[in-house]
């Protein structure tokens, strides 16, 4: 009796506060039901359309008499009832299905295949081995080293001090250093500080490369382009902005500048990959329409442009970069069913908005100097984005 006592009071909830775990699977659990019931329904459908069959054999005696005459033939396409016509199907995405990927079909669509296909060659770019050289000879790499070591040994002492593990390892203290001292570099529009962001984005791309590291180059098709770096110690793609100096912030344009972005396509030597969930966590208030072409065609784009880049690699390296695939998507899902937790949370709970899963990875200083040059910005121009042209960068 005590034990069953004991029981019931451990699983008694302890505050009134709502889980954001308790509310996703609460969530997913209702969308298993109502994907239940309409199957159910769709099968009962099904049984009422078709004609019964008799529970029991019937006896030679119990069939009904042939008819004295021949029924008449059966209404041809003209004689037909005319019907309201009907959609043929809903969006998989409606319905909870997995999306199928489609080859494009309609002009609008090809049309953003070809524009796929055309940004995709951007960091092929990136491996001329001129241009590495002529990269690696305008960056102060005593100087850009010495940062990184001396930044990642203090890392690891703070790591060490609560017996954990340092938050980036030295190849990412490298990047973070060449984000510091991207601004000494006299290459390409760094030399006389102008130039589009597109431009500032490439170099430092062009940068990231020749150090060693693996990149990105994020097309957005709301004019704007920024890079991602892989960190091996993290094993993710981490945003980085040469023109912001931002670092591992990628609510910035969404919840920092009040951007609405609708694609956010992410081109590497090695494919391409759709990482608009990274960058807009909540589609409803910073999700533009995404009316370029239908979910299941940009998938089908997607997975043409990553065979295309992968198919003379060897079966290891494609091993290795579907298992990155495939860790990135279920990344990217975890991005998804937490803002929606989020929400959710807000709605029982009357918040206005929950706290954001990836301050800890972003310096106050950071958020700090972006605030200050939003307000700065909405006071002299009001413009929405950087432009470096103005401000003699």
């Amino acid at each position: 009796m005590a034990d069953r006592h004991h029981h019931h009071a451990r699983r008694a909830p302890t505050s009134d506060t709502l889980d954001a775990s308790e509310l996703t699977h609460a969530f997913e659990q209702l969308m298993r039901n109502k994907r239940f019931n309409r199957l159910q329904e769709h099968s009962r459908s099904r049984s009422r359309t078709q004609s019964p069959s008799p529970a029991y054999p019937m006896s030679p005696g119990q069939f009904p008499p042939p008819p004295s005459r021949a029924p008449p033939p059966p209404p041809t396409a003209s004689q037909q009832p005319s019907s309201p016509s009907t959609p043929s199907c809903q969006s998989p995405a409606l319905r909870g299905l997995p999306i199928v990927p489609a080859p494009p079909q309609d002009p609008s669509s090809l049309k953003f295949r070809n524009l796929l296909h055309v940004l995709s060659v951007t960091p092929t770019k990136y491996e001329n081995p001129g241009l590495l050289d002529e990269a690696l000879a305008h960056i102060p790499l005593d100087r850009l080293y010495s940062e990184a070591e001396e930044e990642s040994q203090i890392m690891q002492a703070q790591a060490a001090s609560v017996r954990g593990t340092p938050e980036w390892g030295y190849q990412d203290c490298v990047i973070r250093a060449l984000l510091r001292l991207v601004d000494y570099s006299p290459m390409g529009p760094l030399a006389t500080r102008r130039g589009r962001v597109g431009e500032w984005a490439n170099c430092f791309s062009m940068f990231c490369r020749a150090l060693g590291g693996r990149v990105r180059w994020v097309w957005n098709s709301e004019d704007y382009v920024w890079t991602e770096v892989y960190s091996e110690h993290q094993r993710r793609w981490v945003h980085v902005d040469a023109c912001e100096g931002a670092w591992d912030q990628p609510r910035l344009y969404t919840e920092g500048w009040g951007r609405k972005l609708s694609y956010c396509i992410a081109f590497s030597i090695d494919g391409a990959t759709d990482v608009t969930r990274r960058y807009v966590r909540s589609p409803i208030k910073h999700g533009a329409p995404r009316n370029r072409a239908s979910e299941e065609v940009v998938h089908w784009v997607i997975l043409e442009i990553r065979r295309k880049r992968r198919e003379n690699l060897s079966k290891s390296d494609q091993k290795r970069l579907m298992k990155e695939d495939e860790r990135e998507e279920k990344e990217l899902r975890k991005y998804t069913a937490s803002a929606l937790a989020a929400e959710l949370n807000n709605l029982f709970n009357g918040t206005s908005s929950a706290g954001r899963p990836d301050e800890v990875k972003t310096p106050a200083s950071r958020e700090e100097a972006a605030a200050e040059w939003l307000s700065a910005r909405q006071r002299s121009s009001g413009q929405s984005g950087p432009d470096r042209s103005q401000d003699g960068r």
